[in-house]
């Protein structure tokens, strides 16, 4: 079984919101240390609504929906791109196995109107019993407008489409 906790999100250059980290859960000490979030408030204007929107935007990749047709308005007027980033921790077998996750996206506004995915990442760190966390490690990294560097590391994308040959794209 798998706890899954949003411990972080960072906003850039998205709604009104230049740059800005929130921290909404402290990694908790054991499994039993529960942290969970209540609510959001602050004055108007603050940046309740683009959290909401931003969590709103993850959910929607973490479904494979495509991108909202005016993502072009959420990105920070005067801006060429907006990146959200997520950070989560995770426990899986009753506390015994241990992660941070950090999953980042860049979306990229284009002449037409419309915006695309420019950059995806996805990290993680594990927990070592008696040595602590080590160090972020990238689980894959996506440059969507670098043809040479569309997937990396290369050996990630090869494992993840090596039962479905269709899917294959040459990275070369």
């Amino acid at each position: 079984m798998y706890n899954v906790l949003l411990t972080d999100i960072s906003i850039e250059n998205f709604k009104n919101v230049e740059s800005s980290s929130i921290q909404i859960t402290k990694i908790p000490v054991s499994l039993g240390d529960t942290s969970t979030i209540k609510g959001i408030y602050g004055q108007n204007g603050s940046g309740k609504t683009t959290v909401i929107q931003a969590l709103d935007i993850f959910k929607n990749i973490v479904l494979r929906k495509p991108l909202r047709e005016d993502m072009f308005f959420y990105i920070l007027a005067g801006k060429k791109s907006c990146t959200l980033s997520f950070s989560f921790y995770i426990t899986q077998d009753d506390d015994k196995i241990k992660y941070k996750i950090n999953y980042s996206v860049s979306i990229e506004k284009e002449k037409s109107g419309k915006c695309h995915f420019s950059n995806e990442t996805l990290k993680r760190s594990k927990y070592i019993e008696n040595e602590g966390w080590n160090n972020f490690l990238p689980v894959f990294k996506c440059s969507f407008d670098d043809p040479i560097k569309v997937f990396e590391p290369k050996n990630k994308y090869e494992s993840l489409i090596k039962a479905n040959k269709e899917n294959i794209v040459n990275l070369s």
